[in-house]
């Protein structure tokens, strides 16, 4: 089946379904389709669930949240990121408000910049970045969360140092190595690098990313690393992968090699992706919710195009 029809197929039963999913795998979906295409016909689904992302009494969220404890549990499960997790223990509290500062802007048009002033602790986000770009291990093993602390609060606090951010990324993966990491470990630098250039694009929604060829070089690096090892990995890490190439409007020279698994992952009778590592020991990734991810992916991979409609 053409690839494009396999992403139309799978785009059209996710939408088909949205009450299906939950709340937050909804907004994923439709916030990445919104952002990268700019169509309308998203924003109008994006407002139709508006309750997915803004909570009713804003303000007294933003404040409990800044004023409380806050760690996203399912970060504790893999390999050695809960010692991380001890010395960051504010970051997914302030990954969450970041990110909620940006999609509300960017979908909505709504700023609480003056809210979250408030009750942010600005001096120990300044610390945690500072500290983080000096802690390559930390920054390699929290990965996408590390990652995504370091360009949100240099968005947000103004720093200007996003091509500092992406030479530290550089020289971790040029440097490591990778034949003395396992698995996860594995996953995790990748995607470090994949979460490195979607925060440069702005969560797909800017096309001129700053920086590309060594964004593209970064690319090259991890994946002649990945490639001795590519069955390892998921297809959701595969994906993002690709997606990566698409934001730089260049194409990695194992594109054929990366979509024949992708490919092959696709079953007609669910609809969508799934990943066979999963079918066995982790069920629930393979259903329509626990799928989402690889398959946004997936639809990200024939809309973004260097256009806007």
């Amino acid at each position: 089946m053409n690839r494009k029809l396999i992403a139309k197929n799978i785009e059209d039963f996710y939408l088909t379904n949205l009450n299906l999913l939950k709340p937050e795998k909804r907004f994923h979906l439709l916030s990445r389709l919104y952002l990268s295409t700019r169509n309308s016909k998203y924003k109008k689904l994006l407002n139709l669930y508006k309750s997915d992302l803004i909570p009713t009494n804003l303000e007294e969220f933003l404040k409990e949240l800044l004023n409380n404890n806050y760690i996203d549990r399912h970060l504790l499960v893999e390999g050695k990121r809960s010692q991380y997790l001890q010395e960051y223990p504010e970051i997914s509290k302030y990954n969450k408000v970041f990110f909620l500062n940006f999609f509300l802007k960017q979908i909505y048009g709504i700023k609480i910049a003056r809210i979250i002033n408030k009750d942010l602790n600005k001096i120990q986000v300044l610390a945690y970045f500072n500290k983080l770009i000096l802690d390559p291990d930390a920054l390699r093993i929290l990965s996408s969360v590390a990652v995504n602390f370091l360009f949100q609060a240099n968005r947000y606090l103004k720093l200007n140092k996003e091509k500092k951010l992406l030479n530290i990324i550089f020289r971790i993966v040029k440097n490591i190595d990778f034949n003395r990491m396992d698995d996860i470990e594995k996953k995790q630098l990748a995607y470090m690098v994949t979460h490195t250039i979607i925060n440069i694009s702005d969560m797909y929604s800017n096309l001129a990313i700053n920086n590309p060829d060594m964004c593209e070089g970064l690319l090259l690096h991890l994946e002649e690393k990945m490639m001795p090892s590519i069955d390892s990995f998921t297809v959701d890490v595969l994906i993002e992968l690709l997606v990566c190439w698409k934001l730089l409007d260049r194409k990695s020279k194992y594109e054929k090699i990366l979509l024949e698994i992708v490919l092959n992952a696709y079953k007609s009778e669910t609809h969508y992706l799934v990943e066979s590592k999963y079918e066995i020991t982790h069920a629930v990734m393979n259903d329509l919710n626990g799928s989402e991810h690889r398959n946004i992916l997936f639809i990200l991979l024939y809309k973004i195009n260097g256009t806007r409609n």
